[in-house]
């Protein structure tokens, strides 16, 4: 593009407010049109709250046709502002009433006639006449049924006048401000870039005249322009500092072979310079001569003149590696010192040319002391291996930086179903480990803050996706030279069982007496409730004598009595109040059968036949209200050989079964989406000195918390009015009370539930509970 800075920045400026103005007026455009919406929502709001007001007043007078009462009420309500009229329609859109404000019929302006499809809608607001006027539509109900319209046309051309201000004051803004922007950047831009930049162009000029102008006016200029006349000054003063640097390099040159002398002098490790045809010693440095024993006449000729720090069968091999291979590094060796003792070195060697001889420049380490500390290491690594491997906890080895598996043993690949070599390398968060990555990630701010864990209980995941409770801890160790974490996890999932089963005993006991009690205080009114209840109904039959000749002693029709409480519902609610009660009779039986200890006898038990006796009942129970049969799901039952017998009450654990088995079709029934196959597998095994049952199914399964608090009473997962939160809670009081075994529930990550039941098997089938 042509033309001077000036010119371009003109147009580029001019460019600019275009873009400006064009957003300043899509902006008011914007703001109108949400200015506009406010407004008409505002005013609807105040036509429906004004509305709301004489809801019933108005759906009275028009239930009685009081047409005079309405037609006063619409004139008070027709004297709002901008309000043209008020019309009030019956339920067949026949206008009854239609009143205008005075002030709209003396303008001469008719007040528009509302469409009959705006009726039909059923209520709202509609805009028409070019923004004009604002149909208002609602309608009369009362005790829920409709009885007409009212029908509010409101005046909005005040509104069009403001909007049209709004958008001339917002023009003539934009405009003063626009014009004030452009005043302001061409003073600030002519000062502050145009003026300096030329001068700093003829300052340029006059450097390639071979003067230079001072710059000190340009350091007002701003941080831009400033700092390009800082540089420009810079780049002649470094043209002259790097004269004053080749000076110092020839300097340093002269000086390095004095340095290399002074290293060779004192450095902490022998170096000895010797021939490269022979072997003869020509300089050594002091370390190597105090080792050897040996004198430096002032000459600096060396005795004895052939001296060599290696064995004789190795030097001629060095010196032909050094040849041919450029020299010799770390190698290792071993020596036999002047004094008889034997040394580990480390030898390295380079071809120099030493005055005007070739030469071999050498250098010996002894790492002695070295070897020796490596062997100790060596050993404690070892220990540590075997302690690592033979360890029975889990133990894994973690890089703190990149959170990568280093190392893991035995009990680890145990405990998580991994092997070792799909552990190395890859991190705990992509092998899942852990349940909870934010619990992960706690653990890594904490060791990385140089805390040490201990103990720390954690929820880990097998890698069948089995859940389980470890318990943690942890410290940073430095190895090579890098952080790692040793962490140790012990598996206390069968730990925290038995403490949750040991709490939710404690629970089942208090609340024992806690039910006995509130049931004993229930029994009575629900007796009183049941039995007024029952008068009701029988009192008001008709086939009873009694009741007939009572009726006609007072002048009662009894037959037009019925239907008027047929009509009124008045029997459905006394069968409510009915079927109320029964319900909390049924959760006070419940209650009471919780809080008391059975006086049955005990017996020797044939669980498979309890089971198949507590699946025939469950298949007769199909309820429509929570929608499942029992009928359509795969029961699949398998008793293994040699079960041994149990003393138990048959009625208990009969109905123990019987609650799983209606528990678990309910969850199948209710599982969204619906279960394809419902199945439900019941198990049982012989254990050492138990028995053990399994009720599976493969529904939708639990979370955590309600596994937690499955067997609490009264908790409950279903609706109100289907679940009384007692028969899981009854069933764990009767196995753990009452029969001294063991209850528990799972849920797998895939879905489903398990509830897992242990019985101590006994041979006595006399005692009692």
């Amino acid at each position: 593009m042509s033309g001077s800075i000036d010119d371009r920045i003109k147009r580029d400026i001019l460019l600019t407010f275009l873009v400006i103005a064009l957003l300043f007026v899509a902006v008011g455009f914007f703001m109108q049109l949400r200015w506009r919406n406010d407004h008409i929502d505002t005013v609807y709001q105040l036509l429906d709250a004004i509305v709301s007001t004489e809801q019933s007043d108005l759906a009275n007078e028009l239930f009685e046709r009081r047409i005079t009462a309405l037609r006063l009420r619409l004139q008070d309500m027709v004297s709002l502002q901008h309000v043209i009229s008020i019309s009030l329609y019956d339920i067949q859109f026949r206008r009854l009433v239609h009143v205008t404000q005075k002030g709209a019929a003396e303008s001469g302006r008719p007040a528009p006639e509302l469409p009959a499809a705006d009726l039909r809608a059923g209520g709202g607001y509609r805009v028409a006449g070019g923004f004009d006027t604002l149909f208002f539509t609602r309608q009369i109900r009362a005790m829920g049924e409709n009885m007409g319209w009212l029908a509010i046309v409101y005046d909005l051309s005040v509104l069009r006048g403001q909007l049209r201000m709004f958008f001339i004051f917002l023009s003539i803004l934009l405009l003063v401000t626009l014009l004030s922007m452009l005043t302001l950047l061409r003073w600030r831009l002519r000062r502050f870039v145009i003026a300096p930049l030329r001068e700093l162009g003829a300052a340029v000029s006059s450097l390639e005249a071979g003067r230079l102008l001072p710059l000190d006016n340009l350091e007002g200029s701003g941080r831009e322009v400033g700092g390009l006349a800082r540089t420009f000054q810079s780049m002649t003063d470094r043209l002259n500092q790097s004269y004053r640097r080749l000076d110092e390099t020839n300097r340093a040159l002269r000086d390095s072979e004095q340095r290399f002398k002074s290293v060779f002098d004192h450095a902490p490790y022998a170096i000895v310079v010797t021939s490269l045809e022979d072997g003869r010693l020509l300089d050594a440095n002091e370390v190597f001569i105090r080792r050897w024993g040996i004198s430096k006449e002032p000459s600096g000729r060396l005795k004895p003149d052939r001296l060599s720090m290696v064995p004789p069968r190795e030097a001629a091999s060095i010196r032909r590696a050094v040849i041919k291979e450029g020299g010799v590094f770390n190698r290792d060796m071993e020596i036999l010192r002047p004094d008889g003792s034997w040394e580990q070195i480390l030898f390295s060697s380079v071809p120099i040319t030493f005055g005007s001889e070739a030469s071999m420049l050498s250098m010996t380490v002894n790492v002695t002391e070295r070897r020796r500390a490596e062997d100790e290491l060596r050993k404690s690594q070892e220990k540590f291996r075997t302690l690592f491997e033979l360890s029975p906890e889990a133990i894994l080895l973690v890089h703190l930086d990149s959170e990568a598996i280093h190392d893991v043993n035995k009990a680890f690949t145990g405990l998580y179903g991994y092997s070792r070599e799909e552990c190395l390398g890859r991190t705990t968060l992509a092998l899942g480990i852990y349940q909870e990555t934010a619990e992960r990630a706690a653990i890594f701010r904490r060791l990385r803050a140089g805390e040490h864990l201990e103990n720390a209980e954690v929820g880990v995941r097998h890698k069948n996706g089995t859940a389980l409770i470890c318990s943690l801890s942890s410290i940073t160790l430095t190895l090579g030279g890098e952080s790692f974490l040793l962490t140790v996890m012990r598996n206390i999932t069968e730990t925290r069982l038995l403490q949750e089963m040991m709490v939710q005993t404690e629970k089942m006991v208090s609340m024992g007496g806690i039910a006995a009690g509130i049931a004993h205080e229930i029994n009575n009114p629900l007796g009183i409730i049941l039995q007024a209840a029952q008068n009701l109904e029988n009192r008001t039959r008709i086939d009873f004598a009694k009741n007939r000749a009572v009726a006609e002693s007072v002048g009662l029709d009894l037959a037009q009595m019925n239907e008027y409480l047929r009509i009124r519902k008045l029997d459905r609610f006394i069968g409510d109040i009915q079927s109320a009660a029964l319900r909390a009779a049924d959760i006070v039986r419940h209650m009471l059968d919780f809080s008391r200890r059975s006086d049955a006898k005990r017996g020797l038990c044939d669980l498979e036949q309890l089971i198949y006796q507590a699946l025939s009942l469950a298949r007769s129970d199909y309820d429509l209200e929570k929608c499942y049969d029992f009928k359509k799901i795969q029961v699949d039952v398998r008793v293994a050989e040699n079960v041994p017998s149990i003393s138990c009450i048959a009625t208990e654990i009969e109905q123990v079964f019987l609650n799983l088995l209606r528990n678990a079709a309910q969850a199948i029934a209710e599982a969204e989406p619906p279960v394809v196959s419902p199945r439900i597998d019941l198990s049982v095994t012989g254990l050492s000195g138990a028995v053990r049952i399994v009720i599976a199914d493969n529904g939708p399964g639990m979370t955590e918390a309600i596994r937690r608090r499955i067997f609490e009473p009264f908790y409950t997962t279903k609706p109100p009015g289907i679940g009384t939160g007692l028969g899981l809670s009854v069933s764990y009081f009767i196995i753990t009370q009452s029969h001294r075994g063991r209850m528990r529930a799972e849920s797998p990550p895939g879905g489903g539930s398990r509830f897992i039941i242990e019985l101590p098997a006994d041979s006595d089938p006399k005692g009692e509970i």
